[in-house]
């Protein structure tokens, strides 16, 4: 809109304003395109306009916006007019705004863009390749931003055929130019050429080899092509040939993370720390990856060091707190740990402090911070009261842990967690009478509970002469859970309980073949030394004590078989 009626606009709007103050009953329509005061309709036309686009009546925005473009010459209405038009298909106003606007303001690219997409929605395609060509020009043919826009265009385009074609053509016309052949191998990647977008891609980076988007690009083409190795050997040669290059090195070394190859993961953003020593993200990565490799005196040096730097200061003293308790510091490790006071990690700062209070004999004080902890935070306390139950167990004071059990399901009665966890601690004080309690009460709410299920049935097979009860139990937890290793286990053995040795091994082996547990062994290796396999049940028998030496479960079945030979 030119200058003049920029300051007639507003004056305008005033006069419609005065006029509808001192005429209040006036039910006349609103000024029409000729209604002879110029000024009056463009403040009609743009009001109404902006009001129809808002309201989502987009045919009556783009007639109002199409008045004002072709009347006021405004760059504004012609890219309103322009926009609505190519959603609406209105393919042939839509180009005239389009053409007003490239005119109005040469310097946008967004008025080439409408152009080449409607050129491209028609099959024109000298002309959509024209502007697609002008786009790149205007940003200049070493410029990445007009290659990108172009590549937009056309991956939004209603004829995706066309658009590759014209994005073969575009790369082409300026094979020489990195940007291009990134921006092409782009739309050969969105729609999931990844063969010939993997050499384009490579093209980019030959042509320009610190072209950090192109090696992103094709390391991400590789994984896309489940060319897991590929992807990293991509970004480990565009660091080799961009040392500098922070984001490169970041991203291959996030790459060895995800890998778990955290040694080489370590040593890249080593590297990148002596660029960067004071980058809050490069060290807190360094940090983690010490810890991560155990290297103690390297975390906690890298852990104090970002300390220091004053951003997310509780996380440091929650980790560095961890560091020092692998190093043999627990009283260091307590001194931080109480000093994480805001964020996520206040809890499990506090009950880490509780688990190093018990170490030292002072149950009393672990206690309390549980009780503290429930009290800050009471959306977590059934969590709280497990974990406070579980150190007692760990700590050997069995009935002070029924107690926290007593109380957790006291304050949420119903809970099935909580229920369960009482359960699973009574079977080991040969409370059977609370375990079965529990796990009927979840079933009653839960009847389909497969691990409440399984439990119950499991027990009843193993401590009890109820194996009819046991197997039907266990049958509906299998139903509900036909591959879980657990209740493959329990099914063996209440058919071993109930004479079926052969069914008893083929669900012992199932189990076994899924998860080779040492609970799992026992019960195979006894049904084989049973059934006659002895020298089989001792492979069995001694496989499950080379994983778990300690495994008290193996070797009582052992002991309690050889001697009844």
């Amino acid at each position: 809109m030119n200058e003049s009626l920029k300051r007639l606009v507003p004056l305008a709007l005033a006069a419609v304003i005065a006029a509808c103050a001192q005429a209040p009953t006036r039910t006349t329509a609103p000024p029409s395109p000729d209604s002879g005061d110029f000024a009056a309709d463009v403040v009609y036309h743009a009001l109404a306009g902006d009001i129809a686009a808002h309201r989502g009546q987009l045919d009556d925005a783009f007639s109002h916006f199409v008045w004002l473009a072709q009347r006021t010459h405004d760059a504004d209405a012609a890219e309103k007019a322009a926009r609505i038009g190519l959603h609406l298909g209105k393919n042939g106003e839509t180009l005239d705004a389009a053409a007003l606007w490239a005119s109005l303001a040469p310097s946008d690219p967004g008025a080439l863009e409408v152009k080449a997409a409607l050129y491209l929605r028609e099959g024109l395609a000298d002309e959509a390749f024209e502007a697609l060509k002008a786009i790149v020009e205007l940003a200049g043919s070493d410029d990445r931003e007009g290659f990108l826009d172009a590549a937009g265009v056309v991956t939004g385009s209603e004829n995706p055929e066309l658009g590759r074609e014209l994005m073969a053509r575009l790369a082409s016309e300026y094979r020489g130019v990195s940007e291009a052949r990134y921006a092409h191998a782009l739309v050969l990647s969105a729609y999931g050429l990844f063969n010939e977008a993997a050499e384009e891609a490579r093209a980019a980076v030959t042509l320009k080899p610190g072209n950090e988007l192109a090696w992103l690009l094709l390391s991400r083409i590789r994984l896309q092509q489940n060319r897991v190795e590929a992807s990293g050997t991509a970004l480990k040669e565009a660091v080799q040939q961009n040392p500098g290059s922070r984001v490169l090195r970041v991203a291959y070394a996030r790459w060895l993370v995800e890998r778990n190859r955290n040694e080489e993961a370590f040593r890249e953003f080593k590297r990148l720390l002596l660029d960067s020593p004071n980058d809050p993200d490069v060290v807190f990565s360094v940090g983690a990856l010490a810890t991560e490799l155990e290297r103690w005196d390297d975390a906690s040096r890298y852990w104090k060091r970002f300390l220091t730097l004053g951003e997310r200061t509780d996380e440091a003293r929650y980790f560095l707190a961890g560091v020092e308790y692998a190093r043999g510091n627990p009283d260091g490790a307590l001194t931080l740990y109480e000093q994480v006071r805001d964020g996520p990690l206040v809890m499990e700062a506090a009950v880490h402090s509780a688990e190093i209070f018990a170490e030292r004999g002072d149950m009393a004080s672990a206690r309390r911070h549980f009780v503290e902890q429930r009290v800050l935070h009471p959306d977590r306390a059934a969590t709280l009261y497990l974990l406070e139950a579980e150190l007692l167990r760990d700590h050997e004071r069995n009935a002070e842990a029924l107690q926290v059990y007593d109380d957790a399901v006291e304050a949420f009665p119903g809970d099935a967690d909580l229920l369960y966890a009482r359960a699973m601690h009574a079977a080991s004080m040969n409370r059977l009478d609370i375990l079965e309690r529990d796990l009927r009460a979840i079933l009653a709410s839960e009847p389909d509970h497969a691990d409440a299920l399984n439990a119950l049935g499991y027990t009843l097979a193993d401590q009890t002469d109820r194996y009819e009860e046991a197997f039907a139990l266990i049958s509906r937890a299998l139903e509900l859970k036909p591959e879980n290793a657990a209740i493959l286990d329990s099914m063996g053995w209440v058919h071993y309980r109930l004479g079926n040795l052969e069914a008893a091994l083929a669900y012992l082996r199932r189990a076994a073949a899924k998860d080779f547990d040492s609970e799992i062994a026992a019960h195979l290796g006894e049904v084989l030394w049973v059934t006659g396999n002895q020298a089989e049940a001792m492979r069995v028998w001694q496989d499950a004590l080379e994983r778990d030496a300690g495994s008290s479960l193996v070797r009582d079945a052992m002991q309690r078989l050889q001697t009844n030979q």
